[in-house]
């Protein structure tokens, strides 16, 4: 095999052979691109839209909220129209100012650019929801690359510790009252209860080992409770010791078994205090006690329960609406489904994944209320340390019976990173960071150029690392475009380029062709290997080798 060229090496052909091969005119090109993506841009977001007016209850009522509809309809939809308009348009002018094309700009640069210009199109108050699913993506389309060249391999079980480490982050800092009305927040607040991150009365001082007054309410009354070892006190008050005192007296030649027996007695005590602080845990929520420093109205039992029942509801419903949606369409295509012997519409098979998206959420929402009301009887403290501790086993819990995808666990790590990174930038103002923000549209702007620009390029240059679902998308929105592109010519900067479409050869027209095109198309007809030979024929066009 021929080695790849380098990626600064120039390809001598223009951009009617290599990317609008279904017309000469750049002008033209550019237009089909951008009234391709219109239609069907159109078609996506006046349903995306229609769908989240209804899921939220929104309906437009008067001719001024159905105005402001489609004007929203129409500005996304505009949004991604100069997405692919700008592509095309800043790939020929590129072209003609440099006079031919390298690695970067038959994708890239190209790409960068126009999805700029794009981004500043939509609102800004989508831009970050935009640039964090677009890197999402980008950053699985990465990883795929990198293994496709053997740089990198598949961690074991990364999916599971990606997601349930975002989780555990996203929970912390929520409990700690950096809260924001996005996406995920909104659902973290609908699966465990926005309660739970609602701030109530300050922290209870450990060292009081009296009894407790704890308020809790049930409707409007207010009742006093008195609960006994309240504070759940960890065995005695010892009286303070000098360590380093203790130490000195210590004698040096004690022997290890002295410290083995001492070590083992206080392992006896440590035992004995905490069945004790579980015995006087259990009795209390048994009898129906509400601890004060927990957030909710309702005995800690029956706070539980109700979460458990109310969130096994929810994802048994959702679930079955997905599944008898796509039942339904599959009734309706031409290839009918297989029905079980009873002929009824919910067989097992439809029957079991409801079953499962209900256990998931309620399994997540009791073991993540549980563990927060254990440790606010055992600590009598609200920390954010324990939601987090909390959220580990929840998130477990949700992994290995949700199993979600992976672009899922992607865009909860990036919502979580994102989280990080801010309340760090507001500690140390990052210099990065500052800047990023004064540059127009701000650093959202970038983040979406730079990582829907890898997405094109690879959808050109490598289109079999790219997400299957997202070159779909692609191929759609671009009016089926992309697989004109001649990537045979590609092959130079990398081998595999034309993996997809071997037997693919544009239909050029010969009066608009460069001399060097014509020439390979008469070397490649002499050879009689068809399109096998065109890397090595492209190689010596760019290396400047006599042909």
């Amino acid at each position: 095999m021929a080695p790849a060229a380098s990626k600064f090496d120039t390809l001598p052909f223009n951009c009617y052979e290599i990317g609008h091969t279904w017309t000469p005119s750049c002008t033209r090109a550019s237009t089909d691109l951008g009234v391709a993506c219109f239609k069907e841009g159109f078609k996506i977001y006046a349903t995306c839209y229609l769908m989240s007016m209804a899921a939220s209850q929104r309906i437009p009522k008067s001719v001024e909220e159905i105005w402001k509809a489609f004007k929203d309809v129409l500005r996304s939809t505009t949004f991604l129209t100069t997405n692919a308009f700008g592509f095309m348009f800043f790939f020929c002018t590129l072209r003609r100012l440099k006079g031919n094309f390298n690695y970067f700009t038959l994708g890239f640069l190209p790409s960068v650019l126009g999805c700029y210009c794009a981004i500043l199109v939509e609102k800004p108050q989508r831009r970050p929801l935009l640039a964090l699913y677009v890197a999402n993506v980008a950053s699985e389309t990465i990883f795929r690359m990198l293994r496709s060249r053997g740089i990198v391999h598949n961690v074991k079980h990364f999916d599971f510790l990606m997601f349930c480490t975002s989780m555990v982050t996203i929970l912390y800092y929520m409990k700690k009252g950096n809260q924001r009305s996005d996406f995920v927040d909104n659902i973290m607040k609908k699966i465990f209860g926005s309660e739970e991150f609602t701030p109530k009365g300050v922290p209870i001082s450990l060292s009081n080992a009296g009894s407790v007054e704890v308020q809790n309410i049930v409707g409007d009354n207010e009742r006093i409770r008195r609960v006994s070892g309240g504070m759940l006190d960890l065995g005695e008050p010892r009286p303070e010791v000098d360590l380093e005192t203790n130490r000195r007296r210590r004698p040096r030649d004690e022997s290890y078994r002295a410290r083995f027996i001492r070590f083992v007695l206080w392992m006896h005590r440590s035992v004995e205090d905490i069945a004790c602080h579980l015995e006087r845990m259990v009795t209390a929520v048994y009898e129906g006690k509400t601890h004060e420093k927990c957030p909710h109205k309702d005995p800690c039992f029956d706070y539980w329960l109700k979460g458990f029942c109310s969130r096994f509801l929810s994802g048994f419903a959702i679930q079955a609406a997905i599944q008898t949606a796509g039942f339904v369409r599959a009734m309706l295509a031409p290839r009918k489904p297989h029905l079980d012997k009873t002929g009824t519409l919910l067989s097992n098979s439809l029957l079991y994944p409801c079953i499962k998206s209900g256990l998931g959420l309620s399994a997540m929402c009791l073991a993540f209320r549980l563990f927060s009301c254990s440790f606010r009887w055992l600590q009598g403290t609200d920390e954010p340390i324990n939601a987090a501790t909390s959220g580990i086993l929840a998130s477990a819990l949700g992994f290995f019976l949700l199993r979600p995808p992976s672009a899922a666990g992607l865009y909860i790590f990036f919502k979580a990173a994102e989280r990080v990174i801010s309340e760090s930038h507001q500690k140390n103002n990052w210099k990065i960071i500052s800047f990023l923000d004064k540059i127009y549209g701000g650093g959202w702007t970038i983040l979406y150029a730079l990582s829907t620009a890898v997405l094109f390029h690879c959808g050109i240059m490598e289109p079999q690392n790219l997400k299957p679902s997202y070159y779909n998308f692609l191929s759609r929105v671009t009016g089926r475009k992309l697989f004109d592109i001649n990537r045979h010519l590609l092959t130079a900067y990398y081998a595999h380029s034309n993996v997809l479409m071997k037997d693919f050869w544009p239909n050029l027209n010969e009066k608009f062709l460069s001399d060097n095109m014509k020439h390979l198309i008469k070397l490649r007809d002499a050879s009689g290997k068809g399109n096998e030979f065109i890397k090595e024929i492209v190689l010596k066009f760019v290396s400047g080798a006599s042909i």
